[in-house]
C-alpha cells in the first residue's frame, strides 16, 4: 500500500506540477514582455514627440508649441554647456553634467511623468528667425512659462529635455501590472487547490476501498460467528463434563482446551462487536471521572491526572469503554514486553483535555511502538504484530469512533513509544 501510494503521489506531481510551472512562467514573462513593449512603445513616442517639438523651435514656430500635445510637462533646448537656449514648464534651467553624463537617450519614468534627455545635432539657422535674439519671457496658452534666449547656427550639437504627463498611460497599465503577479499567484493557489483535491480524492478512494473490505468481511464473519459458535458451546459443555470424569493426569490438558476456547469465544465476539451498530447510542460522558473509574480496573501502575475542569464528549458509554480499555491493554501489553518502568516512572500515562468544539483523549507509554511498516495496516482487521493478538480490537477501536465522528491516530514518540490521541466530539457534562 505504502508502495503504491508513493507511486501514485509521483505520477501526479511529474505531471501536474511541470504544467503548472509552465503556465505560471509563461503567463508572467508574457506579461513581463507586454509591460516592456508598452513602456518601449511610451519612449519612442516620446523621442518622436521631441523631435517634432524641436523642429517647430528651429522654425521659430514656437506658438504651435502648447497645442501640439496637451500632456507636455516641460521642454527646453541646451547648447553643450551652459544654460537652456529655450525652455517651457518644469524644464531645468541648466542640464546638470550628470544628467549630461549619463548616455542618451535616457528615460525617467515615475508614477506622475516621463523625462527624457537626449542629445541630438540641431538644423543650422533658416529664414524663419533662427539665430535671432529673443528677449521677453511669456507664457504659454497652457500656462507654461517660456523663456527665449539665443540660438546660434554654429555647433550643431544640443540636448534636449522632455516631459511629459503619463498619469493616463500608467491608468491603463494597472491591469497589467496587477495581473503580472496576481495571475502567477492565482496558478500558485490553483495548484494547492487540486493538489488538496487529489489528497481528498485519494482518502476517499481509500476510504471506500476500506468500506468494500469490510463489507465483505461482515458478510464472511456473520456466517462464520455462527458457524463457530455453536461448536465452542459444544467443545465447552463436553470439556466440562470431562473435567468430572477424567483423571488427574489428563486436568492439565482440558486446561488447555478451555482456554484455547474461551479464546476462540472471545474473538467471536469482539467480531460481533465490530459488525454490529458501531454509533450505538451516544450521550455526553464526563471523560476525566469516567477514565478516573476505569483506570481502577487496571493492575498496571497508569499516571493519571484528572482535568481540571470538566471535559464532557458526546459517546456511547459502552463503546468508549471497549475503545479506552483496547488502547490501553495495548499500552500495558506494549510496556510488560519492554521490561519494568524506570523507577519513579509509571510508563503508561493518559492525559485529558479540551480543545475548542472537541474533547482529546490521550494515552502514552513507552514501549517497544510501532513496528517499521505497520503505520500503513495497524488498523487492518486481523492485522496483529503481537503473539497472541486478534488484530481485532484497534480496528474495532476506530471504527467506533469514526462512527462518533471522531478520530484516532497511533504516533511514534521520540524517546521510543506510541501516543494514541482519541479525538471525540465535544458535549456539556452531564
Amino acid at each position: 500500500m505504502g508502495i503504491e501510494k508513493i507511486k501514485e503521489d509521483l505520477l501526479f506531481f511529474a505531471v501536474v506540477i511541470p504544467v503548472f510551472l509552465a503556465l505560471i512562467f509563461t503567463t508572467y514573462f508574457s506579461l513581463n514582455r507586454e509591460s516592456e513593449h508598452n513602456r518601449r512603445t511610451l519612449e519612442f513616442e516620446a523621442e518622436r514627440l521631441a523631435l517634432d517639438l524641436l523642429e517647430l523651435v528651429a522654425t521659430g514656430d514656437t506658438e504651435s508649441l502648447q497645442s501640439l500635445r496637451p500632456d507636455i510637462l516641460g521642454f527646453g533646448v541646451y547648447p553643450a554647456a551652459g544654460p537652456a537656449a529655450f525652455r517651457m514648464g518644469t524644464a531645468p534651467e541648466v542640464l546638470s553634467p550628470r544628467e549630461r553624463g549619463r548616455g542618451y537617450p535616457e528615460f525617467r519614468l515615475t508614477g506622475r511623468s516621463l523625462a527624457l534627455v537626449r542629445l541630438v545635432g540641431f538644423p543650422q539657422a533658416g529664414p524663419r528667425g533662427m539665430g535671432r535674439m529673443m528677449h521677453r519671457p511669456r507664457a504659454g496658452r497652457d500656462g507654461f512659462p517660456m523663456e527665449r534666449g539665443l540660438l546660434p547656427a554654429v555647433d550643431p550639437a544640443r540636448w534636449l529635455y522632455l516631459e511629459i504627463d503619463v498619469n493616463e498611460w500608467s491608468r491603463r497599465q494597472v491591469p497589467l501590472r496587477f495581473g503580472l503577479y496576481i495571475v502567477p499567484a492565482a496558478l500558485v493557489a490553483a495548484l494547492f487547490a487540486v493538489s488538496r483535491m487529489y489528497r481528498k480524492n485519494r482518502g476517499y478512494r481509500q476510504r471506500e476501498e476500506r468500506a468494500r473490505r469490510l463489507v465483505g468481511l461482515g458478510e464472511a464473519a456473520r456466517t462464520l460467528t455462527h458457524e463457530i459458535k455453536n461448536p465452542l458451546g459444544a467443545i465447552k459443555i463436553q470439556t466440562a463434563t470431562l473435567r468430572r470424569t477424567a483423571p488427574e493426569e489428563h486436568r492439565k490438558n482440558l486446561e488447555i482446551i478451555e482456554e484455547e476456547t474461551d479464546r476462540l469465544t472471545h474473538l467471536v465476539d469482539r467480531v460481533g462487536e465490530f459488525l454490529r451498530n458501531p454509533r450505538g447510542e451516544p450521550r455526553p460522558v464526563d471523560l476525566g471521572s469516567f477514565v478516573g473509574d476505569m483506570l481502577k480496573r487496571f493492575s498496571f501502575p497508569i499516571g493519571y491526572t484528572p482535568p481540571d475542569v470538566p471535559v464532557g464528549a458526546l459517546f456511547d458509554p459502552q463503546l468508549l469503554r471497549t475503545v479506552l480499555e483496547n488502547l490501553l491493554k495495548n499500552a500495558v501489553e506494549s510496556m510488560e514486553e519492554s521490561g519494568p518502568p524506570r523507577p519513579g516512572k509509571s510508563g503508561v500515562e493518559v492525559e485529558v483535555k479540551s480543545s475548542k468544539s472537541t474533547a482529546v483523549v490521550r494515552i502514552l507509554d513507552r514501549g517497544k511502538g510501532l513496528p517499521d511498516g505497520a503505520a500503513e495496516r495497524i488498523f487492518d482487521p486481523f492485522f496483529t504484530t503481537k503473539t497472541r493478538g486478534s488484530g481485532i480490537g484497534l480496528a474495532v477501536s476506530r471504527r467506533f469512533v469514526e462512527a462518533a465522528g471522531g478520530s484516532l491516530r497511533l504516533l511514534s514518540r521520540d524517546g521510543g513509544g506510541t501516543e494514541a490521541v482519541v479525538t471525540l466530539p465535544g458535549a456539556a457534562s452531564p
